[in-house]
């Protein structure tokens, strides 16, 4: 699990303070978006004397929204695919009760699967219908060229080349290292 909040650190980024990203939405964390989720009740419960009218979010804030982002992922996939295929131990698919070495699915195919449902939200990946469909077959092939033919590649392959033509290094596809990382997977 640590090599996937690694993932999310990566392409989201840690900001502990709030910001407006590019949809306007307030967020903050690792990518945690607090107009559309706003303050889990276990952060409320935990830090009931916290200033909620902050710009600055303390750290291990950041890291339990992060832990708790990922367990809502995980449990809006498991309304598309099977808990065991996604490593749950219940349906809740607590962080700490997730374990992907048990899981059906291959590591690499769990991660792009939990990227992807972060990064875009249950209603825009159910929009996956042919690559869906592929990781039901176990199609690793079939599924990387269904996201490689998808908005969600291009937007991606459009930013990276608007950040290579400012000079910026490092600029990357999201989804092409997604793309990369079934790939592993096929002969």
């Amino acid at each position: 699990m640590i090599e996937l909040r690694d993932r999310f650190k990566k392409f989201e980024g840690l900001r502990c303070k709030l910001y407006y990203d590019e949809n306007g939405d307030l967020t903050g964390g690792v990518g945690h978006n607090f107009t559309a989720n706003g303050i889990p009740p276990r952060i409320m419960n935990k830090y009931p004397n916290a200033n909620w009218v902050f710009r600055e979010i303390p750290l291990q804030i950041c890291e339990e929204l992060l832990d708790i982002d990922i367990e809502n992922t995980f449990y809006d996939l498991s309304k598309i695919f099977d808990l065991e295929k996604l490593g749950c131990k219940n349906k809740f698919c607590l962080y700490n009760e997730i374990d992907i070495q048990t899981a059906l699915f291959p590591r690499e195919i769990i991660y792009v699967l939990v990227d992807m449902m972060f990064n875009m939200g249950m209603n825009r990946l159910l929009g996956f219908k042919n690559m869906i469909a592929a990781v039901d077959k176990n199609d690793w092939q079939e599924m990387a060229l269904e996201i490689v033919d998808s908005d969600y590649w291009r937007k991606g392959e459009k930013k990276r080349m608007e950040l290579e033509a400012k000079g910026i290094e490092g600029a990357y596809n999201r989804a092409q290292e997604n793309v990369d990382l079934v790939m592993e997977l096929v002969d």
